[in-house]
């Protein structure tokens, strides 16, 4: 809509998909939702897996799991969204 290509892969995908996806469709950024309950420490496990295999990616993350989240550390270039407009104001700073 903004000029935007986007690859939408959905609920419930597979980590090695996107990675594959990321191989064949590369993307300038990954945005990622978690709104299942998880535990800071497979949310943190989480977010360094896609640090260590997306080195240099901006990635935003957001959903309420990790909206409610405490004490998960992001990353450099890892961004945390909590509403559309904080999401569209980081990207016309990119």
């Amino acid at each position: 809509k903004k000029g935007y290509r986007v690859v939408y892969l959905g609920a419930g995908v597979a980590f090695e998909d996107m990675v594959i996806t990321e191989k064949t469709r590369p993307a300038d950024y990954l945005l990622t939702f978690f709104d299942s309950p998880v535990t800071n420490i497979v949310l943190q496990q989480y977010i360094d897996r896609l640090k260590k295999t997306f080195p240099g990616k901006t990635v935003f993350i957001s959903g309420n799991c990790f909206l409610n989240a405490s004490e998960v550390k992001l990353p450099k270039l890892f961004h945390k969204i909590s509403c559309a407009e904080s999401f569209s104001g980081l990207l016309k700073k990119l």
